[in-house]
């Protein structure tokens, strides 16, 4: 029985050519795009939910709302908070530390290159659980002296992450740091960056950076103890910031935590839904990942109708085959589950190129969002299933109309006038998908169109300043730079093709 309804089907497939490939491709089209989008939306979703314990992290932010100005929602938090949750809340604690990544020179005998040192403070080793591929963690940031390396960095200083163990590194041409140990490379898929870890000291920073509860510029973290709830430790927000803030800036009717408003994001949340400005890289939008998922679901949906339609308008075609099956015994279930069977199959071979579509795709679709994503439905277990559950959701749901339609038709009627005699019903159905369909695609067209509009606007808009032919040198204000900055400058100056140099803190455009 089964072996006659995929002789039947790829007969079907092979004597109707045209129409197979418009079946076949309209499906591929879309199905392509969904495994597109599938593949950029698991990635924004997954960002740090490779850390243990990632319910319980959570990073505090600041909303600082100062008398004449627009609220400014920041990632960074003054280095006293930490301190001061720590010691109000420490039963609600488990750990806690701040981060601080800085760009900074490293030197080892006669290479030197610009990298992200992060100071942090020793627990943060507690709180995020990295893969140790040399040393361990009980010697990783054991002393002030210590630093922790990144597999990349390690392997560019001293080819293996072996040989770094115990080696000596110069950060800022001024503080030497000797290797404790070697972590893998920070995910793709996090919202941290940085090349090594150092501990955060007096040394590294001032000592009123760290005390001053208006030097905003650390990212701090917490661990809570199991069992915490968010909502619980955000309602002590407001009365740790109010009796640990200085109040002498404030007016008197004013509390410190009308002005320097505390939040609390879990760590899977931050790419998402952290605040932007201070983030230690770009982050998404959450409504931008529901926009995605909902035009894979109407990209499907129009591949769908399309499939509907063509199957119920070859109906007249299919009718004397169906009135015979029924006349030599066939009964409506074998009918319905000969039809289903063709669409799987259509499915199937719709999967399979929409597969080679994205395999050809993947070079732009990574350059477009500057990510390295992998369809490798061999070695990625949820990609398989994902392909696997569009493959029945549109087999089993683009053929179960057309299959209800042709197992209906009665075999007297359809011999005796040569028709399908299907009445009106499938008519009407096809008039309705049809608009259906015109009107999605036509929604996606004006929605594609106004982000391309949107887009070529922001890129080509007046700034307000020139920024052709403009160059910048980062990293002059360093100890080996800086005392030599005017012979620098003279020397650019009298280069033929340069008309003018000027020092500054910030360009147009940075912060």
């Amino acid at each position: 029985m089964f072996s006659n309804y995929l002789t039947t089907a790829f007969r079907n497939i092979t004597s109707h050519k045209m129409y197979a490939l418009i079946n076949i491709g309209g499906l591929a089209v879309g199905i392509a795009a969904c495994i597109l989008i599938f593949l950029f939306v698991r990635d924004e979703l997954s960002f740090d939910r490779s850390f243990a314990n990632s319910d319980r992290i959570y990073q505090i932010e600041m909303t600082m709302s100062l008398p004449g100005r627009a609220p400014n929602h920041v990632a960074v938090v003054a280095g006293p908070v930490r301190t001061a949750f720590q010691a109000d809340l420490e039963h609600m604690l488990e750990a806690s530390s701040r981060l601080d990544p800085r760009r900074l020179p490293v030197i080892k005998d006669d290479l030197k290159t610009i990298e992200t040192v992060a100071h942090v403070d020793a627990p943060f080793l507690d709180i995020f659980k990295f893969d140790f591929i040399a040393g361990s963690e009980a010697e990783a940031l054991i002393n002030p002296t210590s630093i922790v390396l990144t597999r990349s960095m390690a392997e560019k200083f001293f080819e293996t992450p072996a040989a770094a163990i115990g080696q000596t590194l110069t950060i800022d041409h001024s503080r030497s740091y000797n290797v404790s140990a070697v972590i893998e490379d920070l995910s793709d898929a996090s919202h941290m960056a940085f090349d090594s870890l150092v501990l955060i000291t007096a040394e590294t920073h001032f000592q009123q950076s760290l005390e001053n509860w208006f030097a905003i510029s650390f990212y701090t973290y917490f661990l809570m103890v199991e069992g915490v709830s968010a909502d619980e430790f955000s309602a002590e927000l407001d009365t740790v910031i109010n009796n640990n803030m200085p109040t002498q800036f404030f007016s008197p009717n004013m509390k410190p935590s009308d002005g320097f408003k505390a939040n609390i994001i879990n760590l899977t949340d931050i790419h998402l839904k952290g605040a932007v400005t201070g983030a230690q890289k770009p982050g998404s939008d959450i409504g931008t990942i529901y926009g995605f998922a909902a035009i894979a679901f109407l990209v499907l949906v129009i591949a769908c109708i399309n499939f509907i339609n063509l199957a119920t308008a070859r109906s007249l075609s299919r009718a004397r085959e169906v009135a015979i099956r029924k006349v030599v015994g066939a009964d409506r279930k074998q009918i319905i589950t000969q039809f289903l069977g063709e669409a799987i199959l259509t499915a199937g071979l719709a999967v399979i190129v929409a597969l080679v579509m994205v395999e050809i795709a993947m070079p732009w679709f990574n350059q477009t969002l500057t990510k390295v994503l992998v369809a490798d439905i061999y070695s990625d277990p949820t990609l398989l299933g994902a392909v696997l559950g569009l493959l029945l959701i549109v087999g089993l749901g683009a053929g179960s109309h057309p299959a209800l339609v042709l197992s209906s038709f009665r075999p007297a009627r359809v011999l005796n006038a040569n028709s399908s005699s299907g009445g009106t019903g499938p008519t009407k159905m096809r008039s309705v998908l049809v608009t259906l369909q015109f009107a999605i695609s036509t929604a996606l067209i004006i929605g594609a169109t106004t982000v391309y509009l949107q887009t070529d606007f922001a890129r080509n808009m007046n700034l307000g300043f020139e920024k052709d032919n403009r160059l910048i040198i980062n990293g002059l204000s360093s100890t080996e730079v800086a005392p030599i900055i005017d012979t620098l400058r003279l020397e650019i100056d009298n280069h033929p093709d340069v008309l003018g140099n000027s020092l500054s803190a910030d360009v147009p455009g940075g912060n």
